[in-house]
């Protein structure tokens, strides 16, 4: 999946444009493995280094909408 096909997703999943922008702005393949590079906007999660994943992004959306976070709000 290209990561305008995943935005189209989670905007037709309903998700707010603060979610959106956040996806839009932060590139998830600078935080998985170079071998995995081309599947870095599929919605599934990914292997990481020593045996962790990152979680896919519907996933992330979803947890990120349920935080109810305000402008001013940081996540690490």
């Amino acid at each position: 999946m290209e990561r305008e096909a995943l935005l189209s997703s989670l905007r037709m999943k309903g998700y707010g444009s603060g979610i959106i922008d956040a996806f839009e702005r932060v590139k998830r393949e600078k935080f998985i493995p170079q071998n995995l590079i081309g599947f870095a906007y599929d919605d599934i999660a990914l292997p990481i280094e020593t045996g962790s994943t990152i979680s896919q992004p519907s996933t992330i959306a979803f947890m990120l909408d349920l935080l109810e976070l305000k402008v001013d709000s940081k996540v690490l």
